[in-house]
């Protein structure tokens, strides 16, 4: 059995919809189980599934023979779930705490302090609740559903996606398909078609997992959540890596 891990936010449902729905994947030939990020990383390093939609943080140089599908999650300007944000503009944040959710958008977001913004904060680990803490010169970077909930809490929002944009004029990729074992490339196949088909049936996928707001997430599926891993979205990961090392 193909054991798969995918993450837990919205913008990850047309994906599980596809796989669960499609027809494409037999039941019985795969289990699927969802995480934050921070934990789909652990479930590859550890070898706990076979194929992983894994935060592209995880690595430090572009991963390009285990990525598998030509499917991802990524933003080309405003993705409104990557948010740093705080009480004060960024000129004046002297903390900053990152989501225990998080692994890319740490990376992100301390490529920004460094390139975009020429800041030097202290980066504080957090754990649950620390939104409670984001106060005065104290920001706080909050990803996935919860930092759409909570955005309006916030005086002063950064859109790190966007942010990304104007330091390079390119996509942001957030996590691509990725696999730990060998897969046989039926499944493969199969898997990818099914990942297609649930990316044609977006609205079906909140129909079944989110009915409230509805339409809001489905604007943000289709206006902030880019799926297709093309030749643009790779060229805005090498530039991640690129400077990921300086």
């Amino acid at each position: 059995m193909i054991k798969i891990a995918a993450v837990s936010y919205i913008n990850t449902l047309p994906f599980i919809y596809g796989i669960k729905n499609s027809g494409f994947l037999n039941k019985k030939e795969y289990q699927i189980q969802t995480f934050y990020p921070s934990l789909c990383t652990e479930a590859f390093y550890h070898r706990h599934a076979d194929i992983v939609l894994l935060p592209i943080g995880s690595f430090q140089q572009f991963p390009d023979d285990i990525i598998i599908t030509s499917y991802c999650i990524s933003s080309h300007q405003h993705v409104k779930s990557v948010l740093m944000v705080g009480n004060e503009p960024i000129e004046k944040i002297k903390k900053i705490w990152l989501d225990y959710q998080s692994t890319t958008s740490v990376k992100l977001l301390q490529i920004l302090l460094k390139h975009h913004w020429n800041k030097n904060v202290e980066l504080l680990a957090a754990k649950a609740g620390y939104e409670q803490q984001i106060s005065g010169e104290t920001g706080g970077l909050i990803i996935g559903d919860r930092a759409m909930e909570l955005s309006h809490h916030f005086a002063y929002t950064y859109d790190l996606s966007y942010e990304w944009w104007k330091l390079t004029k390119l996509p942001f990729v957030f996590a691509c398909w990725a696999k730990t074992t060998p897969i046989s490339e039926d499944f493969l196949s199969r898997f990818e078609k099914s990942l297609q088909w649930g990316i044609e049936h977006k609205e079906l996928s909140l129909s079944l997992y989110k009915e409230t707001l509805k339409e809001h997430y489905l604007r943000y599926l289709n206006e902030n959540i880019i799926y297709t891993f093309d030749e643009y979205c790779k060229s805005g990961l090498i530039k991640f890596f690129e400077l990921l090392q300086f």
